[in-house]
C-alpha cells in the first residue's frame, strides 16, 4: 500500500499530508478556487507544521512564528505567545509554511513581522 493509505498517525505521512494540503491550497488560491478544509484536517497540519519534527521538514514553519500568538477565528486553535495574529486557520496555515500571499487575510499586531518572515522565505522563490 501507498504512503497516502497510511494511517495519520504514521509521522512519515503526516508530513506528506502536510505537503499535499499545502500545496493544493497553493494552487487553490492561484486560480481563486477556495475550498472548505475539515477543521480535524487543519488542526493536524499545523500542529505538524509546527511540531519539532514538523516544523524541520513542513517548510520550516517553526522558524516564522517566533514571538508571534497565532490564534484562528474559524475554529478552536492557538498557538504560541507574544504579539497577535488572527485569522482563519487555512490564513495561518498557509502564512506559517511561507505563503506570503496569505498574510494579507490576517489581522493583528503580530502581521508585519509575520509578513516580513514570509516575504524572506518566499523571496527564495521567486526566480524559479
Amino acid at each position: 500500500m501507498g504512503w497516502l493509505g497510511q494511517p495519520i498517525d504514521n509521522p512519515e505521512s503526516v508530513t506528506q499530508v502536510c505537503e499535499l494540503v499545502i500545496h493544493q491550497q497553493d494552487i487553490r488560491r492561484a486560480i481563486n478556487r477556495s475550498r472548505a478544509i475539515a477543521p480535524d484536517l487543519v488542526q493536524v497540519v499545523l500542529d505538524h507544521s509546527l511540531d519539532d519534527k514538523g516544523g524541520k521538514s513542513v517548510n520550516y514553519a517553526g522558524k516564522r512564528v517566533g514571538g508571534l500568538a497565532l490564534t484562528a477565528t474559524d475554529m478552536a486553535w492557538t498557538f504560541g505567545t507574544g504579539a497577535e495574529v488572527s485569522g482563519k486557520a487555512e490564513a495561518i496555515l498557509m502564512a506559517v509554511n511561507g505563503r506570503d500571499q496569505a498574510v494579507a487575510d490576517l489581522t493583528g499586531p503580530g502581521v508585519a513581522t509575520l509578513a516580513q518572515r514570509t516575504a524572506t522565505w518566499s523571496a527564495r522563490f521567486a526566480d524559479m
